[in-house]
């Protein structure tokens, strides 16, 4: 015991030198200022190591915004045409709808409707029989049979039948009913009982833009509006004219007046990415915008953003909102069809990518540095004093 007690502490180290040298390696590695990692302690760690490169550098002001519809273009409200009964809804919440096809079938109970349609044909089969009479009396009015005169009345009640039926026509269109339906009332001498109301026309292009196209094409020599894009249709997006059936506002055997509101039709394949600056924001926002910076905007929750490069404002809003007094501005947003599911009767149920109300973060560049070196921001560590 006396003697293990009275041993050298170094004589370890002399039976093994190649464990001392191992050990004046690691200390050799320690300084004040950083600690050496073997490729085994990094790995524990779970840390990614890169290598530091000088590159461009830019910093970004995130402001909120969220997605919004554009007015005028986005949602279109299908309201009926005539006083009616909602015979049948024949398209469903949630299906896309182009153009043309059908939504309700309605049954007419507008009294002034049918009279004018009364007023319609009889004034046809009045017509027609003048004109048979005419076609009789011709030959034997040239003869000398029968008296001119007869003729003479005959061509002017002729001219009152036909204004008289270009009256009735006009006011069957002007109180809801088309073309179609009146030429085919013609043609068979049948009352329009039932119309079926369809998906209107396609809109070429939202109204303000195409506003601004008239106004920089103007021929008297204006001067185009600063930060004017001409509005391109995406010639090859096969559901660019297609509305999603949003609500039914009304069942079938429920009584509906003319004017109101049956469903509502949304097209969201173009929509608008609304931000949200303070009045020290906006300046530095248009002044990126002006630069031709790329904003981007940032979908999502972390982790799982979704990002969107190259955005330009659109325009910024003259007036400041009442309730966050932030300025707001929009930035034109392409939206994209996730998935499309067909149900047994071969109707389409469409999702699309971009959703109106969603959240977003803006990333605005506002300042440039050139030669930087740029590292993550996870790889910053922050010494907290106690």
């Amino acid at each position: 015991g006396t003697a293990a007690h009275d041993a050298d502490p170094h004589d370890d180290a002399d039976d093994h030198p190649e464990d001392a040298d191992d050990a004046h390696d690691d200390h050799e590695g320690d300084h004040e200022d950083h600690l050496g990692l073997t490729a085994q302690a990094v790995a524990n760690l779970g840390r990614a190591v890169e290598p530091v490169e000088r590159a461009e550098f830019s910093r970004l002001l995130r402001i909120p915004g969220e997605v919004v519809e554009l007015p005028g273009y986005s949602v279109h409200v299908l309201a009926a045409p005539v006083n009616g009964i909602v015979e049948r809804a024949l398209a469903a919440p949630g299906m896309a709808v182009s153009p043309g096809d059908a939504v309700f079938q309605i049954q007419v109970v507008d009294e002034a409707i049918f009279a004018a349609q009364i007023e319609l044909l009889d004034t046809i089969t009045r017509l027609e029989i003048v004109d048979a009479e005419l076609t009789r009396l011709g030959p034997l009015a040239s003869s000398g049979t029968v008296a001119g005169r007869r003729k003479l009345d005959l061509d002017y009640e002729r001219k009152q039948r036909v204004a008289k039926r270009e009256v009735r026509i006009q006011e069957l269109l002007a109180r809801g009913l088309t073309e179609q339906h009146v030429q085919h009332m013609m043609e068979t001498n049948q009352l329009v009982r039932r119309i079926v109301l369809r998906v209107p026309e396609r809109q070429t292009q939202p109204a303000e833009l195409r506003l601004l196209e008239t106004s920089a094409a103007s021929p008297d020599g204006g001067v185009q509006p600063a930060g004017f894009e001409a509005y391109e249709e995406p010639g090859e997006d096969p559901h660019r004219w297609e509305f999603a059936l949003e609500r039914l506002r009304v069942a079938p055997g429920q009584t509906v007046s003319r004017g109101e509101a049956l469903c509502d039709l949304a097209h969201h394949a173009q929509l608008y990415v609304q931000g949200q600056a303070f009045e020290s924001e906006i300046d530095a926002v248009v002044a990126a915008n002006d630069k031709q910076r790329s904003i981007a905007a940032e979908f999502g929750v972390a982790g799982h953003e979704e990002r969107r490069e190259g955005l330009q404002i659109r325009y910024v809003a003259n007036h400041v909102d009442p309730e966050t007094q932030t300025f707001l501005f929009y930035l034109p947003l392409a939206n994209e069809v996730v998935r499309d599911a067909v149900d047994a009767a071969g109707q389409t149920y469409r999702s699309w990518r971009f959703k109106v109300g969603q959240r977003v973060h803006i990333q605005v560049p506002v300042e440039q540095f050139d030669n930087c070196l740029r590292v993550p921001v996870a790889a910053v560590v922050e010494e907290l004093s106690l």
